[in-house]
């Protein structure tokens, strides 16, 4: 084992620094020393005799070179040398040196050719200069003789104002070398921005591609698009990877301005209308259809770090990729439509006899089936002529606002309102804009599906298979209680908010409570319902009392909690949104 000293004799390796070109900016002299440290740190013979470990030693060695080209392009190394390269024959007197160490110790110094220095320029014009310092930089290797053969102006100055030169010139290179590197991360950026506007997919291999592409039209020489860059520039504009959660075709791409602008454009049409009508907000409507799994469950949790896979209990698999749609109806006012339409999936798109006498038909709740589970043109004409028309009042102008959904177009469906044309009007979302600017979307199906959640956990978990939440009337009870529950006063001003932040409707930021924090009970006491012993699961958003699940969907012993609420049975004469506060 070789040993060394833990000082490193400096001086040793300034005498081998003067075998190092001119042109290296020090980089040899950094090897030096990091070899020397090197050395010191490992306890390691230097000279290893196997072939495996020398090939291992020349790859870090190339890595090591990548990382320090990097660095060296990537920030300005100012020398802190003096700018005197007298030969030894020329002379200095004591007043001049001090002059010079002052010069170069000063902080605000710059290489440039002070007309003070001796090898002045004074003899020289800006446009001699600027030539010179070009052709310097075009062949870094040439003498200082062949540049007083190839400029004859330069013949009658010593050797120390080629030394000046040379300085200037690498020194401006650098600017530009750094300038360039700053237009390859703009160009870059413009770039990805364009193709992931595009919703096109980008790795790193692309990102490599285009950055060389944009150097070799920079003139950028000896750039390498390497891990190291790749980083610092993923940093810079906090760029990572992420998992696809969605793909899209060419036919349904709108860039984002685009949809912006659109969104826009109808929020001041519509604003526009119901200032020119003069449209009062209980009879601003906007209606949609949602899906709501069978068994819906939150895909996350709280789990053991580092496992490989986190797995979740569901009753059935199969239920969580099934689902039916509801069709419902909010106000700009803030209230929710007294009925919504279910659409359930039955085999030959109706109800058997034997369904039909077992199925559970609560009083909030319409029921309707298509094979698919999804709305038709008729199912949604006879939604229109049973539930929306209940809520349009002939006698005083309404604005109706629906997605760009083809049924919602055809003007046949509203064909009820037709006594009505000149106070019934009807807008539509313009298309890939419904999450931006219809009111359903924006926020208030988050909570209705927070909601689903929140009844449905303590059913799976605390019940395991005794309550089946996949089961058709168990899915009817479950969206009669959410029905129930978001038509209370307390979540008005939460419908009012979707609507502000759509942009279709002006009107004043209120404080409104989500569903989580109405509904969702943290306490071991027991149900309201006194002959119940189960623990609290979920509170009232009309009477504020706690009770357990069973209670709150009719499975317990008293029936479904909306049939003995007294608060909600005091206010049942009238339709929610015939309720003034």
């Amino acid at each position: 084992m070789s040993e060394f000293s833990t000082e490193i004799d400096y001086d040793v390796l300034d005498d081998q620094r003067q075998i190092i070109d001119n042109n290296s900016i020090g980089f040899g002299y950094i090897l030096m020393c990091l070899e020397r440290r090197l050395i010191q740190e490992q306890d390691v013979d230097v000279i290893n005799k196997d072939p495996k470990q020398r090939n291992l030693e020349r790859q870090l060695a190339d890595e090591m070179y990548d990382h320090l080209m990097t660095i060296l392009d990537d920030h300005r190394i100012l020398s802190e040398e003096t700018l005197d390269f007298a030969s030894p024959a020329d002379t200095l007197d004591a007043s001049s040196y001090e002059s010079d160490s002052q010069l170069s110790s000063a902080d605000d110094w710059e290489p440039e050719l002070e007309a003070s220095s001796n090898a002045g320029r004074e003899n020289l014009t800006s446009e001699q200069h600027k030539t010179v310092c070009n052709y310097i930089r075009e062949h870094p290797k040439h003498s200082w003789k062949a540049l007083q053969s190839r400029f004859s102006f330069l013949r009658q100055h010593s050797d120390s104002l080629y030394y000046r030169l040379r300085l200037v010139a690498k020194d401006n290179s650098r600017e530009t070398r750094l300038e360039k590197l700053s237009v390859l991360y703009e160009t870059l950026w413009e770039q990805f921005e364009s193709s992931r506007g595009r919703f096109e997919t980008v790795s790193d291999h692309d990102l490599a591609q285009w950055a060389m592409v944009i150097a070799q039209d920079l003139d950028l020489n000896g750039f390498k698009a390497s891990a190291s860059f790749l980083y610092r520039w993923k940093i810079k504009y906090r760029v990572c990877s992420r998992k696809v959660t969605k793909f899209v075709s060419h036919r349904n791409i709108l860039s984002r301005e685009q949809k912006a602008l659109e969104a826009q454009n109808l929020g001041r049409k519509i604003q526009a209308i119901v200032q020119a009508e003069n449209i009062a907000h209980k009879n601003i409507f906007n209606a949609d259809q949602t899906g709501i799994p069978y068994e819906i469950s939150s895909n996350r949790t709280l789990s053991h770090r580092g496992e490989r896979s986190t797995f979740g209990h569901v009753q059935s698999i199969n239920s969580t990729k099934h689902s039916f749609t509801a069709m419902l109806l909010i106000s700009a006012d803030g209230k929710l439509a007294d009925k919504t339409l279910l659409c359930l999936q039955e085999i030959g798109g109706r109800f058997g006899p034997s369904v039909e006498r077992g199925l559970y038909r609560p009083p909030n709740v319409s029921l309707t089936c298509t094979r698919s589970g999804l709305f038709t043109d008729s199912t949604y004409k006879w939604w229109v002529d049973t539930i929306l028309s209940n809520h349009i009042k002939h006698d005083q102008k309404c604005l109706f606002i629906a997605d760009s959904w083809a049924p919602h177009k055809n003007a046949e469906n509203y064909r009820i309102f037709a006594d009505n044309d000149e106070n019934f009007k009807f807008e539509i979302i313009p298309p890939q804009t419904t999450s931006i600017c219809q009111p359903l979307d924006v926020y208030f199906n988050r909570q209705l599906k927070n909601l689903d959640r929140l009844i449905t956990h303590p059913l799976r978990t605390k019940y395991g298979q005794q309550y089946s939440v996949f089961q058709r009337n168990t899915a009817i009870r479950i969206m009669s209680l959410i029905q129930f529950t978001l038509s209370a006063p307390i979540f008005e001003p939460m419908i009012r908010y979707s609507f502000l932040k759509s942009g279709l409707v002006a009107m004043e930021r209120e404080e409104f409570k989500s569903s989580n924090q109405v509904c969702r009970v943290q306490s071991v006491a027991k149900c309201y319902n006194f002959a119940c012993d189960e623990r609290v699961d979920m509170r009232c958003s009309w009477c504020a009392n706690s009770y357990c699940i069973l209670c709150m969907l009719g499975l317990g012993s008293e029936g479904l909690h909306m049939d003995y609420c007294e608060i909600y049975q005091d206010r049942c004469s009238l339709r929610p949104m015939d309720v003034d506060d």
